[in-house]
């Protein structure tokens, strides 16, 4: 008996073929199988930043009260006493708000990351601030403290009466001041620049050390 069906195996075939080469285009095409190359972040930088004084701004000043000292002499001659000088209870502060910036923006361009300088000397009557030192601060919006220390510790020595003690009172004022700034950010890889404005609110100096002392008989 001649076979009667070779026109539909044959289309069977084609037809099992044409469906491999669809699934394996697919899955070929599929996105989930093409490797994704990762895009580095953009990266920003400081060109300028620059400070002035607007209505409001000012410079103020704290008394900072430092570890004070009783020195004793139970005898019945003079006897020397020493105390040690030092600063480590005072730190400089730095503390930076941004005026309309989004605040999703300050994060991506990492203001809280650039270093840059701050004010050391304000000039009120000519309403601009001169000076600047390189402190190592950031434009974070959180307060920042770092220890002061251009003043060197050291003994002192006093001599105290007989029967008597000496108290040593220590001082010393922070000057600190509240500006305006405006800096330039760059987007490192397209140049683009963005103006960021703020207030900086921070240590200028440390000045006016003052030491007391204060006797009295133990008699």
């Amino acid at each position: 008996m001649k076979n009667t069906f070779p026109f539909r195996k044959t289309s069977g075939s084609i037809l099992v073929l044409f469906a491999i080469f669809l699934f394996s285009s697919c899955k070929k095409n599929n996105p989930a199988n093409l490797e994704v190359i990762p895009t580095a972040p953009a990266t920003y930088s400081l060109l300028r930043i620059d400070y002035y004084l607007e209505p409001g701004d000012k410079v103020y000043t704290t008394t900072h009260k430092l570890k004070s000292y009783e020195l004793r002499n139970t005898l019945n001659i003079q006897t020397q006493h020493s105390y040690f000088e030092d600063f480590q209870e005072l730190n400089r502060k730095s503390l930076f708000s941004l005026k309309d910036v989004n605040g999703d923006l300050a994060k991506v361009m990492g203001l809280s990351k650039l270093t840059l300088e701050t004010p050391t000397i304000v000039n009120i009557s000519t309403l601009y601030t001169i000076y600047t030192q390189n402190e190592g601060w950031t434009m974070s919006t959180n307060l920042q403290e770092k220890p002061f220390n251009y003043l060197e510790p050291k003994n002192q020595v006093l001599r105290v009466p007989a029967k008597s003690s000496i108290t040593v009172d220590r001082s010393i004022q922070e000057y600190s001041a509240i500006v305006t700034f405006r800096a330039t950010i760059k987007n490192d890889k397209t140049g683009e620049t963005h103006a960021v404005k703020g207030k900086w609110n921070g240590t200028l100096s440390f000045s006016n050390y003052d030491v007391t002392l204060s006797q009295k008989s133990l008699k």
